[in-house]
Formats: structure tokens, sequence, C-alpha cells
């Protein structure tokens, strides 16, 4: 009797997929069924007021969301955003191997595993449009510090730090900053997004604090098509967006290079 030698046809492992970006900071919102054209705020009725001690700050959480885009930034007070797509597929064989939810279940996964990067890219882009003129700073930690001191003196919420793998590793080597609860913050508890070295070329350099992101959401649709001179099977998925952002403050320090 002659033995098997031909492989085993097997599924590929599920990878998790990484969060270390923007969605490692926020958790997106669900997209309103009417939003697909884009969103529109009523800046008229989200104001910041003066306080009772007659503080009056340059500007508030939600006085101006702008607009994040891949596109130049000239409106950049406007409140209007045009949405965006997220695509991933998988290109599997054979053609009959998954049933159509398997397909489905499969795309959305290959979605997933790449939703963090693609839309850091995105918010990457658009702080590399307003990259202009810089200010150096000697080390990670006068970079965090000068920003934090002058981002806080007059802006309640969190904002968020973005910097490059490389300018994060500073950070570490620095202890400016930390691991906590698997997420990485400054020593004064600012959220830390990984900015891709893709992101449109941005300086690895460059390290931003910017107001709080938001990331509108829509449903992920899938669509599947066979191709029958390969003997394969093409799903596809495919998610809507809307990225805006707190842009009250948006600073950015340079990162003198290591002796």
């Amino acid at each position: 009797m002659t033995a098997l030698t031909a492989s085993m046809n097997i599924a590929p492992p599920t990878i998790p997929a990484r969060r270390t970006g923007v969605l490692g900071v926020i958790d997106p919102i669900p997209l309103p069924a009417h939003g697909a054209y884009g969103l529109e705020y009523d800046s008229t009725n989200c104001v910041t007021y003066d306080s009772p001690v007659n503080f009056d700050p340059v500007g508030g959480p939600n006085d101006v969301l702008c607009v994040v885009s891949s596109t130049a930034v000239s409106g950049i007070d406007a409140t209007t955003s045009a949405t965006f797509f997220v695509r991933a597929g998988v290109a599997c064989g054979p053609l009959f191997a998954y049933s159509e939810a398997e397909w489905a279940a499969k795309a959305r996964a290959a979605l997933d595993s790449i939703e963090d990067v693609a839309l850091s890219n995105w918010f990457g882009a658009w702080l590399a449009e307003i990259a202009t003129g810089v200010p150096a700073a000697s080390s990670m930690t006068d970079a965090v510090g000068d920003l934090e001191d002058y981002f806080y003196s007059d802006y309640g919420p969190w904002g968020v730090l973005w910097a490059s793998a490389g300018a994060i590793e500073r950070g570490f080597n620095e202890h400016v900053l930390v691991r906590e609860n698997g997420k990485v913050v400054t020593g004064l508890g600012t959220p830390v997004a990984l900015l891709p070295g893709s992101a449109a070329n941005l300086d690895p350099a460059l390290v931003f604090l910017s107001g709080w992101p938001t990331v509108y959401r829509g449903e992920s649709v899938v669509a599947a098509a066979p191709n029958i001179e390969t003997n394969q099977f093409l799903s596809e998925a495919q998610r809507l967006y809307v990225g805006l952002i707190d842009c009250n403050r948006v600073m950015g320090r340079t990162l003198a290079a290591l002796p």
C-alpha cells in the first residue's frame, strides 16, 4: 500500500491584531446611519465659556474640531469631514474550501489586523501637513515636558502624544514614558499613540501633542468573488470612517539626533 505524501491543506492561524496606534488610545464611535457623506458638528452651540474665576482659555474642548484628511489643510478650522475607506481582503483556495460565513470572517479578520495602522497613518498624514517650523528639543524628556507644560496650561481634557517607534523607545530609555495597564503613557498620564513610519513620510524625529481624536466607524461590508482560473476565492472587507480631532491645541517638537 502506498503511503500518502501530499501536504495537508489547513487554514492559516489567526494572528491577533495590534493596537498601539490611535485605536490603542480611543474606541471608535459607530458612524450614524446617515453619515456616509460626512459629518458636520454644530460648532455654534459648542463653544468655551469663561469660568467664575475669569480664567479665559485660548480655546477649550470641542470649540473647534478639525477635519482630518490627507489633502491640504488650508481650512483647518472647518467642521465638515469627508469619509474614507479602509479595505483588506484574503485570497485563498481551493475555491470551495470554506463556507460563505467563513470567507466573511476571514476578510473581517484581515481588516481588523490593519485597521489601527491604517487609521494612525491617516492621522499621521494630517500631522505631517501642518509640521512646519516645529521647534527643536534636545531630548524626549525636554520634548514631552515642553509640550505637556504648554498644552495643559489651559486645556482641560487629556491630549494624545503622537510619536514614532524610535521616539517612543527614546522615551522609555529616558524614563519619561512608562507602560500602564498595557498602554504607553507619559509620567503625567498622557496616552501615547504610535505613528507609523510610512505616515506621509513623516519625520520620525517629530513628536506631537494634540487634542483628543475621534473616529467614527461604519459597519464592515464584505464582498466576495471567485477566480476560476486560479481556483481561488477573493473575499474583501471594508469600513467607512470619519476622523476628527480637537485642534485647539496641536503642537510638536523635533528631537535632536542622538550623539
